[in-house]
């Protein structure tokens, strides 16, 4: 793109659109799918193309919109604009405190144990009888799965 091309991304006015009329519009676009008009894939199809271009123009525009200095309450197409840190994260390794430390060396022993039992479980196929250490019989049942049938998108 050159220069003095002017950026064009208003998608038929969506830069003017209040949140209301995005989902009034969005509601209204689905209409043909719903109505049997249109294949429900493809429009999954372009959708899911449409945000990974989204995702990738936000990742190249983002960063010369935070070069600008933003004042408090600033509203841009009816958008609400603040500047913030993001992303904040603490490095307590630095702190040279001993029981934040310990705590993690626990917590990361207990994260292994929990997952090394998960797996134990979820290998499970049918209930398991074991004896505890009061000589009783327990049983142990698999894990209970559940999740619903759905569609994973892959961009190729």
């Amino acid at each position: 793109m050159e220069e003095n091309k002017e950026l064009s991304l208003e998608l038929s006015g969506l830069l003017t659109l209040k949140k209301s009329d995005i989902t009034a519009q969005a509601r209204e676009a689905s209409l043909p799918i719903k109505n049997g008009y249109k294949d429900g894939l493809e429009g999954l199809i372009l959708v899911k193309k449409a945000q990974e271009f989204l995702k990738i123009l936000e990742a190249e525009i983002k960063p010369y919109a935070e070069d600008r200095n933003i004042e408090k309450d600033y509203v841009l197409h009816g958008v609400s604009v603040v500047q913030k840190m993001n992303g904040v994260k603490y490095d307590y390794d630095a702190t040279g405190d001993d029981e934040i430390a310990r705590l993690y060396a626990e917590k990361e022993a207990l994260d292994k144990a929990i997952k090394e039992r998960e797996t134990f479980l979820q290998s499970l196929k049918k209930p398991l009888d074991v004896v505890d250490d009061n000589f009783e019989v327990k049983t142990i049942n698999p894990p209970v799965k559940s999740g619903k049938l759905g569609l994973s998108l892959t961009i190729k």
